[in-house]
C-alpha cells in the first residue's frame, strides 16, 4: 500500500533508510477523488502540513469498476489508519501524542467514502477526532460504502467524530442537493460542526491541478475546458456568469475592501470562518494568466458557436432532421453557456481555492 507523506517544513525530509522522529500536533489522513491522486492537491496538503501536522495521503491502485476502485480506496485508508495507530509509518517514528490525534479529510469520492472509513476505524478502536470533506460525491458510492445504506444505515452511530463540509453550488459532479442531504444526515446525528458553501463553486475548485493518466495538468491550463464541460450544459450558466462578473471583478482581493467589516467577508462564500486581517496575500492568490484565459474561453466559445451556426436550422420533417435539430440545440446551449463561463475560473482562482485551503487549515487548527 503506497502513500504520500507530507511533513511539517521544520521536520526536514527523511532519506531512504532513515528513521526520523517527528512530533507534531497530529496526523491527517487524506482520501483523494476518483482517478486523481495526492499530487492534485499538493498545495492544499502542503499548507496543512505547514501548521505542524503530518499528512498521510494513500495512493490506492486504479480499479476498473466503481466497486473495485472504492474497495481499493477504503482498504488503503484503513491500512494507513492502522499504521498511524501502530506508529508504523515507514521511515517515521511519531512521538508524543502525534499518533493519537488523527483527522480525516476527503474530496469527491474520497469524501463520499469518508463516513464508512470513519465508522470502520471507530469500530477498530481508532476513531478520528475530526473529519472534513470537500464536495463529497455520495451518489456514485456503491451501497457497501454509502453513508445512508451501509451497515443497515447505522454508520457513525455512537461515533463522536465532528465533521466539516465544503461544497459548490454549480458543481455538476457533486450536486448541491446530494451534498445537502449528506449534511442533513450529519446534522441529525449532531455531528456537523461547520459548513461552507461557494455560490459559484465547482468540483475542480478544490483541486490544485488535474492528474490524468499520471500526467499533471495545472489548473491554469485547463480550467476553461472544465468550465464548459461541467457548466455549459446548465441552463442557469448565463445567470451564473453575470453573478460571477459582479462578485469577482468587483472584489479580486479581500484586503482591498474599504471597511474593516467588509475586509473580513468573502463575497460569494457563505458559512466561512471570518478571514483574518490581511488574508489573501498576493502570493497566495492564484491569479490566472488573463491572456491565456481569454484566448482559451474565446476559442472554445467561438468553436461551439461556429459549429452551431453550421448545422442546418431546426426541422422536424424526418428522423435525420430531428437528430440534427437535437444536435443543434446542444451546441446552441453550449454556445450560450460558453461566453459567460469566462467568469467562473477567476472565481475559482481568486476565491474558492484560497478560501478552501484556509478553511481546511482552520478546521484542523484545534482538532
Amino acid at each position: 500500500m503506497k502513500a504520500n507523506v507530507v511533513l511539517p517544513p521544520s521536520k526536514g525530509l527523511p532519506q531512504e533508510g532513515d528513521q526520523v522522529a517527528v512530533q507534531a500536533r497530529g496526523v491527517v489522513l487524506f482520501m483523494h477523488g476518483f482517478a486523481q491522486g495526492p499530487t492534485a492537491y499538493a498545495r492544499m496538503l502542503t499548507q496543512l502540513a505547514a501548521t505542524d501536522v503530518v499528512v498521510v495521503a494513500p495512493c490506492p491502485p486504479f480499479g476498473t469498476t466503481p466497486e473495485v476502485q472504492q474497495k481499493y480506496m477504503v482498504d488503503a485508508a484503513l491500512f494507513w489508519r492502522n499504521a498511524i495507530a501502530a506508529n508504523q509509518l515507514p521511515g517515521l517514528t511519531l512521538q508524543g501524542a502525534t499518533s493519537r490525534r488523527v483527522g480525516l479529510m476527503g474530496h469527491s469520492v474520497g469524501g463520499g467514502l469518508a463516513a464508512f472509513v470513519a465508522d470502520a476505524a471507530a469500530r477498530n478502536g481508532q476513531a478520528f477526532e475530526s473529519a472534513h470533506v470537500l464536495a463529497p460525491q455520495t451518489t456514485q458510492v456503491v451501497d457497501d460504502y454509502k453513508y445512508d445504506v451501509a451497515r443497515g444505515g447505522s454508520l457513525l452511530s455512537g461515533v463522536a467524530t465532528d465533521w466539516g463540509v465544503q461544497y459548490g453550488l454549480i458543481d455538476l459532479l457533486s450536486l448541491a442537493p446530494s451534498v445537502n442531504k449528506f449534511r442533513s444526515w450529519l446534522a441529525d446525528k449532531d455531528r456537523l460542526r461547520t459548513s461552507v458553501k461557494y455560490e459559484l463553486g465547482t468540483h475542480v475548485g478544490f483541486e490544485d491541478q488535474l492528474v490524468v493518466g499520471r500526467e499533471s495538468f495545472t489548473t491554469d491550463a485547463l480550467p476553461w475546458i472544465l468550465a464548459v464541460l461541467w457548466g455549459a450544459l446548465s441552463f442557469w450558466l448565463p445567470w451564473v456568469g453575470l453573478r460571477a462578473l459582479s462578485k469577482v471583478r468587483g472584489d479580486t482581493n479581500v484586503r482591498a475592501a474599504t471597511s474593516p467589516e467588509e475586509q473580513k467577508k468573502l463575497k460569494g462564500v457563505e458559512g466561512s470562518i471570518p478571514a483574518n486581517e490581511g488574508f489573501g496575500v498576493p502570493d497566495d492568490v492564484e491569479l490566472p494568466d488573463e491572456r491565456i484565459m481569454l484566448l482559451g474561453y474565446v476559442a472554445l466559445a467561438a468553436t461551439v458557436t461556429a459549429v452551431e451556426a453550421a448545422i442546418p436550422g431546426f426541422s422536424w420533417d424526418s428522423l435525420g432532421a430531428v437528430l440534427l435539430s437535437v444536435l443543434k440545440g446542444v451546441f446552441l446551449l453550449l454556445a450560450l453557456g460558453s461566453w459567460p463561463a469566462i467568469a467562473v475560473y477567476p472565481y475559482e482562482a481568486i476565491k474558492q481555492r484560497p478560501e478552501a485551503r484556509r478553511q481546511v487549515v482552520r478546521y484542523f487548527q484545534n482538532f
